[in-house]
C-alpha cells in the first residue's frame, strides 16, 4: 500500500514537472538588439475645459392642468366629501393600528416612524413590488387620500 502511494506521488510530481517545463521546449531564437530607440515624445492631450455655470437658468415648467376626463370623474366625488369627516383616519402615532405589508404571502407589521407609514421596496431582483394593507379598510366605495413624502434612494 505504501509502495502504491509512493509511485502515485512520484508519477504526479513527474507529470507536474513535465507540464511546467513543456513551455520551455520551444527552440530559442537569438535576441536582436534594438536598432533605434524612440526619441519622440507623444503629443500631449489637452485637458478638458470646464464651462462656466449659466447666468440664467431656464424657467421651471408650469404644471399642466388635469385632463378633462379626470376632473369630470373626480370633481363630483370630492364635492360630495367636502366637509365630511373621514370614517377612518390614521396619523401613525400608535404602533399597531392594523397596517401590514406582505412579503412572500407572509404578513408582517408595517414600519412606522416619525408619524409616518414607511414604505420601502424590498431589495433584490426577486420581488420588486410592495403591498401594504389594513383590514379595517375593507369597504365597497371609498376615497383614499395620501400625503406622500419621498426620502433619499
Amino acid at each position: 500500500m505504501r509502495l502504491i502511494r509512493f509511485l502515485f506521488l512520484l508519477t504526479g510530481i513527474m507529470l507536474f514537472t513535465l507540464a511546467c517545463a513543456a513551455d520551455d521546449l520551444s527552440p530559442t531564437q537569438p535576441a536582436s538588439a534594438p536598432t533605434e530607440l524612440a526619441s519622440e515624445v507623444p503629443p500631449r492631450i489637452p485637458a478638458s475645459t470646464q464651462l462656466p455655470p449659466p447666468l440664467f437658468f431656464s424657467p421651471t415648467p408650469e404644471t399642466t392642468p388635469f385632463p378633462v376626463w379626470v376632473t369630470t370623474f373626480s370633481d363630483p366625488i370630492l364635492a360630495s366629501l367636502s366637509g365630511r369627516r373621514p370614517d377612518f383616519q390614521d396619523d401613525f402615532s400608535l404602533l399597531n393600528r392594523g397596517w401590514f405589508y406582505d412579503v412572500a404571502d407572509i404578513p408582517f407589521y408595517a414600519h412606522l416612524g416619525n408619524g409616518a407609514l414607511i414604505l420601502k421596496i424590498p431589495e433584490g431582483k426577486e420581488k420588486t413590488d410592495l403591498m401594504i394593507y389594513n383590514p379595517t379598510l375593507n369597504r365597497r366605495n371609498f376615497v383614499l387620500s395620501f400625503d406622500l413624502r419621498f426620502g433619499e434612494t
